[in-house]
Formats: C-alpha cells, structure tokens, sequence
C-alpha cells in the first residue's frame, strides 16, 4: 500500500471516529440532522475544491435532500 494510500485510509477513519464521537455530546434528533446534511458537504467540498461538475440530476438530488432535513427538522 502507498504512503497516499495509508494516509486516505488513515485519514478517513480518524475523520469517521471522531465524528461519531461526537455524537455523544448531541442530542439523537441533532446527529440525525447533521448525518443528513453529510452528503451537501461533501458536495459543496467536491464542487469548489475539486472543481467537479454539477449539473441538473446533481441539483435535484441536493433538493431532495435538503427537503428531507427541512421535514425531519419539523418533528
């Protein structure tokens, strides 16, 4: 396995674990909620980081998702 490789892998599980650590100083509606608008970051990050496409199927799956968080926000 190359360095770039170990440091990827590395670097998500140490992401990963500390972000579920954190889960136990927020309440289960508010880890649900930040879980949910996981994949926008990720997104936003891809489109001006990376400079990755994003087009109208792309758009339409952000609303989609922003529309669940919206109606899990209202219970």
């Amino acid at each position: 396995m190359t360095n770039r490789k170990k440091g990827i892998l590395f670097g998500t599980a140490i992401a990963f674990g500390l972000y579920l650590g954190s889960t136990k100083f927020i309440a289960p509606g508010e880890a649900g909620v930040l879980a949910s608008v996981e994949p926008l970051t990720a997104i936003l990050l891809s489109v001006f980081l990376l400079h990755a496409d994003f087009g109208i199927i792309d758009t339409a799956g952000s609303a989609c998702i922003l529309l669940t968080v919206l109606l899990l926000a209202r219970k």
